[in-house]
């Protein structure tokens, strides 16, 4: 028996193999390939495939779940944007922050309401920051800016 394994390549001018590293997410495509190639996503039964949408690699190679804050589409777990938000784990799909509310950093949890009483508002989804109430204008009950009549 010469040793070749669908998952270990051959070390050239040798009949016996090596193991590819799943802790670099090494692979090989073909029985007696002669190199481990590196997968851009998740290694399991020597076949390379993305992590589902909502989850990303871990440092083991292995699919686990976005944290709350960030969010995946394609298998890689990254911040959510400023004026946004995630608030639970595995999630593919950021929120962004309503209307009278604002997110100035990137990868959070939740948004923070712009407060009224000092002058500020927000009257767009999505803000990464309250306004200044513009001279003529009030602010009304949903921290919206609404000309006064």
């Amino acid at each position: 028996s010469s040793g070749i394994n669908a998952e270990w390549p051959l070390r050239p001018g040798k009949d016996s193999c090596v193991d590819c590293s799943k802790d670099k997410r090494e692979y090989t495509p073909a029985v007696g390939f002669s190199a481990c190639l590196v997968c851009g996503g998740h290694v399991s039964n020597n076949a390379c495939s993305a992590c589902p949408a909502g989850e990303g690699i871990s440092a083991q190679g292995e699919c686990i779940a976005c944290i709350a804050g960030k969010y995946s589409k394609s298998g890689a777990c990254v911040d959510c944007p400023k004026g946004s938000y995630t608030n639970a784990a595995g999630v593919s799909e950021f929120t962004k922050c309503e209307a009278g509310q604002f997110q100035d950093i990137e990868g959070q949890t939740s948004c923070s309401d712009c407060l009224a009483s000092s002058g500020k508002y927000s009257d767009e989804e999505g803000a990464e920051k309250c306004e200044d109430v513009k001279s003529g204008y009030e602010i009304v009950a949903d921290s919206s800016n609404t000309e006064r009549g």
